[in-house]
């Protein structure tokens, strides 16, 4: 079954940082998108031993990646050097695996 993670927020000072739920599964997809498609910003997922799992920099608009990760526990999502404080929609598709 594919389950999606869903989260809005705003940029505060060119920055943007969350916990997700427990994710367990292969993500299917890692999708990011800011208000304008001029915005460029750089994100990272970060897993729970401190080890980030998922980077790419200088992204200019929506990101749309198959990234194919495999998926345990609760992730740090950083999205930084984000060019205009505004709203971004975050979401993440997962197989989920019990």
């Amino acid at each position: 079954m594919i389950v999606k993670y869903y989260k809005e927020a705003t940029a505060v000072v060119g920055a943007i940082s969350f916990n997700t739920d427990d994710l367990r599964g292969k993500c299917e997809r890692i999708f990011c998108q800011p208000a304008s498609a001029s915005t460029t910003y750089d994100i990272s997922l970060t897993d729970d031993n401190g080890l980030v799992i998922y980077s790419q920099k200088g992204i200019r608009g929506t990101l749309n990646d198959i990234s194919g990760q495999l998926l345990k526990g609760i992730y740090t999502v950083s999205i930084i050097n984000i060019s205009k404080d505004e709203l971004f929609k975050f979401q993440m598709e997962y197989e989920e695996k019990i």
